[in-house]
C-alpha cells in the first residue's frame, strides 16, 4: 500500500492592514512641519564664525557655571541670553551695539553652532532688540524702585525668549502644543460657575506648555503675550507705543494667569498624555520624507512607534544619569562652600577645639550618596506601559478629533473651599511633625544647631532634585500606578521635605554666592578679555594671510 503524502498546513502571510485616514488636526500638523522643513538656507550668505581656541575657553567657563548654577538643560541657552542682556543692556546702548556681541558670545559658549548661522541673523536680532528698546522707553516709570525692577526683569524675560526663538525657531514644539490643545480642550470641563470657556482655554494652554515642553515662566509669559497681543509679531510704531504705555497692566494680567489656582491641577492632568504627543512629534521629525504616507499605514506605524519609544526610553535613561551627575556636582560644591564658610568657623567659635567631626562627615557624604541611591533605583516603565502608549498614539493619529479619544470622561472639576482649607491645615501640621522628628533625631546624635540646619537644608534640596530626576522616568508613563498604604504614607511624610526643597531650589540662584561672584566680579572682565583675544587672533590671521 503506497504511503499517502503528508499534507502540511499552508502558512498564510497575514493580510496587511489597509491604510487609514489621519485626523484633520494631525494632517494639518504634518503639512505645517513639512513646509517648515522644506525651507532652504541660502548657502551664499556668509556664516558667523568664532575662533576655536577662544570658544574652548568660553565653553569651559560656561560648563563651570552650569555646575554651580543648577538649571534644566533645555533652558540653558535662553537663560544665558537673559544673563548676557542683563550685563550688556545698559542705559544708552543701541541695538547695533548689543546684537553682534550677543550672538558671538552665544557661539563662543557653544549655545549656538559655530560657522552655521547666517550673518543676517544679527540684523534680525537688532530689529527685535530695537523694538524692545522702544517698548521700554514708552513704559511708565513705576512709583518705587522695587516695582520698576520687577517690571524690567519681566520685560527682559520676554526679550530673552524672543531672541532665543529667533535663533532656534520652536515651530515643531508649538505645533505639538496646538495639537494637544485641540485634542484635549473639548474634554476638559469645570463645574458651572468655576470659570468661563476663554479662561479655561488659557489655563489649559499654560498647563500644556508646562507639562509637554517644560516651559518656564518667562517662556509662558512670552507666548501669553503673543496670544493676547498678536500685533506684536509685526508691530508698527503706534503699536509699540501703546503696548509700552500698558506694559504694567499687561504684566499684571499675565501674572494673574500664571498664578491661577486651576493651573497646577490641569498640569497634573496633562502630564498623563505628554508622552503620546512627544512620540508623535518624534515620528514626524524622523520620518519627514515619508510624511502622511507612513502615518496612514497602521502596520508600519506600529513598528515606528516601537522604535520611537525605545529611543525615548534610551534618552530618558541617559538624562537620568546626566542629571544625577550634575546634581551631585552642584550639591558637593555648594556643601563644601557652606562647610568652609559657615559650619566649621561657627563650630570653632562656639565649641573651640572640641568639635565633633561626625556631623561634618555625615553632612558632607550623605547628600551625594542619597542622590546616587535615588539615581540607581530609578527604573523606566515596563512592557505593559509600552503597549498602552502604542495604542494611544494610534488613537491620536486616527481618532484624535473624536470626543474622548484620549481624555476619558470625568466629573467636572470643582474646588471646595471648605475641604481645601482643612487639607491645608493638616498639611501644615505635617510640616511640624516631620521636621520636629528630624531635629530631635539629629540632636540626639550631637548635631549642633548649625549642623542640623545644614543637614535639613541639603536633605530637602537633594530630595527635590531626586524627585525631579525620578520624574524623568515618569515622562514615559501612561498606565496609572497602583497605590497602597505604604506609598500613601511615604508620600504623606516626604511631601513637606520636597516642598521645602522646591522652595529653596527655586530661590537658590538669587542667594548663590558662587553665582554672584562669577556674575558680578568675574564674568564681565573675563568675557571682555575673550573678545579682545579673539580680535587679536583675527588681526594675526589677517597679517598671516598678507604674508602668504
Amino acid at each position: 500500500m503506497p504511503y499517502l503524502p503528508k499534507i502540511l498546513p499552508t502558512s498564510r502571510t497575514p493580510e496587511p492592514t489597509p491604510p487609514k485616514s489621519l485626523t484633520p488636526s494631525v494632517s494639518r500638523m504634518v503639512e505645517t512641519l513639512a513646509k517648515q522643513s522644506s525651507a532652504q538656507i541660502d548657502e551664499d550668505v556668509p556664516k558667523i564664525e568664532v575662533h576655536d581656541t577662544v570658544s574652548n575657553v568660553a565653553w569651559a567657563y560656561e560648563k563651570l557655571r552650569q555646575a554651580i548654577d543648577y538649571q534644566d538643560e533645555h533652558l540653558l541657552r535662553k537663560n544665558a541670553i537673559e544673563r548676557i542682556l542683563r550685563r550688556r543692556l545698559t542705559s544708552g546702548v543701541t541695538a547695533e551695539q548689543l546684537a553682534d556681541p550677543l550672538v558671538l558670545e552665544l557661539i563662543r559658549g557653544r549655545y549656538l553652532p559655530n560657522n552655521t548661522l547666517p550673518t543676517t541673523v544679527i540684523q534680525q536680532a537688532e530689529e527685535i532688540i530695537n523694538r524692545y528698546i522702544h517698548l521700554w522707553s514708552a513704559a511708565p516709570t513705576q512709583p518705587n524702585e522695587r516695582d520698576q525692577q520687577r517690571l524690567f526683569d519681566w520685560y527682559l524675560g520676554l526679550l530673552a525668549v524672543q531672541l532665543n526663538e529667533l535663533f532656534t525657531p520652536p515651530t515643531h514644539d508649538e505645533a505639538l502644543v496646538h495639537l494637544m490643545f485641540h485634542v484635549t480642550h473639548r474634554d476638559i470641563a469645570f463645574a458651572e460657575g468655576e470659570m468661563g470657556e476663554a479662561e479655561k482655554n488659557t489655563q489649559l494652554y499654560v498647563a500644556i506648555h508646562r507639562a509637554l515642553l517644560k516651559s518656564d515662566s518667562n517662556i509662558i509669559r512670552f507666548h501669553l503675550f503673543l496670544r493676547q497681543h498678536p500685533e506684536w509679531q509685526q508691530p508698527s510704531a503706534e503699536v509699540i507705543q501703546r503696548l509700552g504705555r500698558a506694559l504694567p497692566q499687561i504684566r499684571q494680567h499675565i501674572e494673574s494667569q500664571l498664578l491661577h489656582p486651576a493651573g497646577e491641577l490641569l498640569q497634573r492632568l496633562m502630564k498623563k498624555y505628554t508622552i503620546i504627543f512627544l512620540l508623535l512629534g518624534d515620528i514626524i521629525k524622523t520620518e519627514d520624507s515619508a510624511g502622511p504616507t507612513l502615518l496612514s499605514q497602521p502596520d508600519e506605524l506600529v513598528e515606528t512607534i516601537a522604535t520611537a519609544y525605545a529611543g525615548r526610553r534610551k534618552t530618558v535613561t541617559w538624562k537620568i544619569a546626566r542629571n544625577v551627575i550634575r546634581s551631585i556636582i552642584y550639591v558637593f560644591l555648594t556643601k563644601m562652600l557652606l562647610t568652609l564658610v559657615i559650619e566649621v568657623p561657627v563650630d570653632r567659635l562656639f565649641f573651640g577645639q572640641n568639635i565633633d567631626y561626625t556631623p561634618l562627615i555625615i553632612n558632607t557624604v550623605f547628600p551625594p550618596l542619597l542622590l546616587l541611591l535615588i539615581g540607581i533605583t530609578i527604573r523606566p516603565p515596563g512592557r505593559k506601559n509600552e503597549q498602552a502608549v502604542m495604542a494611544k498614539v494610534q488613537d491620536l493619529v486616527y481618532r484624535g478629533d473624536e470626543r474622548h479619544a484620549l481624555v476619558k470622561p470625568r466629573k467636572p472639576i470643582r474646588r471646595s473651599a471648605l475641604f481645601t482649607a482643612i487639607y491645608r491645615i493638616v498639611y501644615g501640621l505635617t510640616f511640624f511633625v516631620v521636621f520636629g522628628f528630624l531635629i530631635a533625631m539629629l540632636t540626639y546624635y550631637h548635631f549642633t544647631p548649625v549642623s542640623t540646619f545644614i543637614f535639613l537644608l541639603f536633605l530637602t534640596i537633594v530630595s527635590f532634585f531626586g524627585i525631579r530626576v525620578r520624574l524623568l522616568a515618569k515622562e514615559l508613563l501612561v498606565v496609572d500606578q497602583r497605590e497602597n498604604i505604604f506609598t500613601v504614607l511615604f508620600d504623606f511624610l516626604t511631601v513637606p521635605i520636597l516642598q521645602v526643597g522646591r522652595w529653596i531650589a527655586l530661590r537658590a540662584p538669587k542667594i548663590n554666592v558662587f553665582i554672584f561672584f562669577l556674575d558680578v566680579i568675574i564674568e564681565a572682565p573675563f568675557k571682555a578679555f575673550l573678545e579682545a583675544t579673539e580680535g587679536f587672533l583675527g588681526f594675526l590671521r589677517e597679517k598671516r594671510e598678507e604674508i602668504y
